[in-house]
């Protein structure tokens, strides 16, 4: 694809086509019943969250105007944590895995360290080979050293 290199940087042919998510690719990655149970849980802490601010800043707490600024930026740290979990574990999405393998260029790249010995890698290899994928795939041996052994 690199038609040339130049000071500026390489040169491309013709760019890659840009891909597109469509709406149905993700789908909820927890179960309906642990979504719900997250949402009965958040909403517990979310309510608990709003009495204790109410109580937190009634005027009988105030002991001084710095006192109560600081521990309050302490306090609203520490108890807003958990939203950040609930926000995050009801979003989480995974690929429909009733969606096909689309058929393009796929490569399992095996990395092997100067310290790893020959039959480990070739074991790791040797299961990448036998993966259950539906397209043609190619097996790359990363290795910053290569012995004899391996070349």
């Amino acid at each position: 694809n690199v038609v040339r290199i130049t000071e500026e940087g390489p040169t491309f042919e013709h760019p890659y086509r840009a891909r597109t998510v469509r709406g149905t690719t993700f789908v909820p990655a927890l179960p309906a019943w642990a979504r719900r149970t997250l949402w009965a849980i958040g909403t517990g802490w979310a309510a608990s969250f709003v009495w204790f601010w109410l109580w937190w800043l009634q005027p009988e707490h105030r002991a001084g105007w710095a006192g109560l600024v600081v521990n309050s930026l302490l306090l609203l740290y520490l108890t807003g944590i958990p939203a950040y979990f609930f926000v995050t574990a009801l979003r989480l999405r995974r690929v429909d895995p009733a969606l096909p393998v689309p058929s393009v260029p796929v490569a399992f790249a095996v990395t092997r360290a100067p310290s790893e010995p020959w039959p480990t890698v070739r074991h790791t290899l040797e299961a990448m080979l036998t993966q259950d994928y539906p397209h043609d795939y190619d097996v790359w041996l990363c290795d910053e050293d290569p012995s004899r052994e391996i070349e």
